[in-house]
């Protein structure tokens, strides 16, 4: 039985978790909210041996909601910073399970590094710095190859999160058999249809096709992955209705109409989280602005690229690596190939 300190500490872990589920369901107050409760479960906690024993596992969990907060709010050397304190303590606390009074084994803290070290790559992706992030990681994938092995769901994630890094230096065809070997994993090692991972792989299969334009695959793809979704209106909220790459497929598939109501919700978070001049505002705009062209409303369409596109322009003429930002060089260009044919439809200038 857990005495009621261990049951504090769970309320440490319990709270992290929340704030990082919130955080990557685009709700930041609420995730705000559950990373406060984390830090005043871990302030209260008396002093002794069980506190020394378990003090880096608990700052760890802190420190990866903290970045993950601070990530999704678009401050990406924040959460870089945070991830990676949250690595080294998790290797602190590697070495101190011996002094746990119930140890969740030494696999375990090595999995979680092996979580952490995904999620800094994909923040190192985001940030362009794509050769790192790939380091990062493979470093994780052989961890979790050498330790499970093929067939556990651990290593879904990870051939997933490789995808996701290749997908972004613009390797797709690479990207998409990993992400489909991922699927299979997931399916191997008996993930529900809905469930989140299997359901994140499952849109990367959709995602690694619209960006090789093979506009009918993407889209059977993603309904299929609706389908496999049921009834869970979050799933099926953040991965179809306000999601850009289920977008860009049903506009090139004659259904632009369609993806208003939910490019619009997107447009609105980004705008609440992350702020008018911040890239991926810009980049959502684009894309509804691009949406708006399709389903006939040029007017609409030319005051949104006329808010976006001169963002999208200066961050792309700042960047230090022409070649750093593949995938994302790729979303640009269609946006503004839509902007070039709205404005010789209307006849007036950018």
């Amino acid at each position: 039985r857990s005495s009621p300190s261990n049951l504090q500490g769970r309320t440490i872990g319990n709270a992290s978790g929340t704030a990082v589920y919130y955080s990557r369901m685009g709700d930041l107050d609420t995730a705000r909210m559950w990373l406060n409760e984390a830090e005043r479960a871990f302030l209260s906690r008396p002093m002794g041996t069980t506190f020394n024993a378990y003090r880096e596992g608990w700052q760890s969990s802190i420190a990866n909601a903290k970045a993950t907060v601070a990530n999704a709010a678009g401050h990406l050397l924040e959460a870089e910073a945070g991830w990676r304190e949250a690595i080294r303590l998790n290797r602190i606390a590697l070495t101190k399970i011996d002094q746990m009074p119930d140890s969740p084994g030494e696999a375990s803290y090595e999995s979680v590094v092996e979580s952490l070290q995904y999620v800094l790559a994909k923040n190192l992706a985001r940030q362009g710095r794509l050769a790192e992030a790939e380091v990062e990681a493979r470093r994780a994938l052989l961890g979790q190859l050498k330790r499970l092995g093929r067939d556990a769901p651990e290593t879904g994630n990870g051939v997933a999160s490789l995808a996701v890094i290749l997908t972004e230096q613009g390797r797709h065809q690479e990207a998409e058999r990993l992400a489909r070997a991922s699927v299979a994993i997931y399916r191997d090692t008996g993930s529900l249809p809905g469930s989140w991972f299997l359901t994140s792989s499952q849109h990367l299969i959709g995602r690694t096709l619209v960006l090789q334009h093979k506009w009918p695959e993407a889209m059977a793809a993603f309904d299929e992955m609706r389908r496999d979704a049921g009834g869970d209106a979050e799933v099926v909220r953040s991965f179809y209705d306000e999601n850009v790459p289920v977008a860009m497929a049903r506009i090139m598939t004659g259904r632009a109409r369609e993806t208003l109501p939910g490019l619009e919700k997107v447009v609105q978070r980004s705008q609440r989280a992350l702020g008018e001049r911040n890239y991926d505002t810009a980049e959502a705009r684009g894309f509804l602005a691009l949406a708006l062209a399709a389903a006939g409303e040029q007017d609409r369409a030319l005051r949104e690229f006329r808010a976006a596109v001169p963002v999208l322009l200066q961050a792309s003429r700042q960047s230090d690596d022409d070649a750093s930002a593949t995938a994302r060089d790729q979303r640009l260009q269609v946006i503004l190939e839509s902007y070039m044919g709205v404005l010789a439809t209307a006849g007036g200038g950018p």
